[in-house]
């Protein structure tokens, strides 16, 4: 969580800092008609972004010398929220882009969930 201990600390923060960004912005192409990734394919790219988050949060977990100092941080409550839910949703209906009669899911992961993650 520190990326001024060490030169790969820093470079692995600009990299997600830019993976952040990239993952925002291809949910919310996702909203636009017709969707630049389509169908399944905008799924499994979704749920590989759904994927990397997850396991970044559990190896900072893992890597922490205190699990409860880990968890007074809100930022890490932050991204729990952002990462776990969606994949756990996205595990259990699928990889899909959801139709219109999907739309309380559609509207979670494709615009609540690029807020959350910034």
């Amino acid at each position: 969580d520190s990326p001024e201990s060490s030169y790969a600390a820093g470079i692995y923060a600009r990299a997600m800092w830019y993976f952040t960004l990239v993952s925002v912005c291809t949910t919310l192409l996702q909203t636009v008609e017709p969707p630049p990734l389509p169908g399944l394919l905008g799924g499994v790219v979704e749920m590989i972004i759904d994927v990397i988050f997850s396991v970044e949060i559990l190896l900072r977990f893992s890597l922490c010398p205190f699990p409860l100092l880990f968890f007074s941080v809100v930022w890490n409550w932050v991204d729990i929220l952002a990462a776990l839910p969606s994949l756990v949703l996205r595990l259990c209906l699928g990889p899909f882009i959801f139709d219109e009669e999907d739309e309380v899911a559609r509207m979670l992961l494709l615009s609540t969930l690029p807020i959350l993650r910034l």
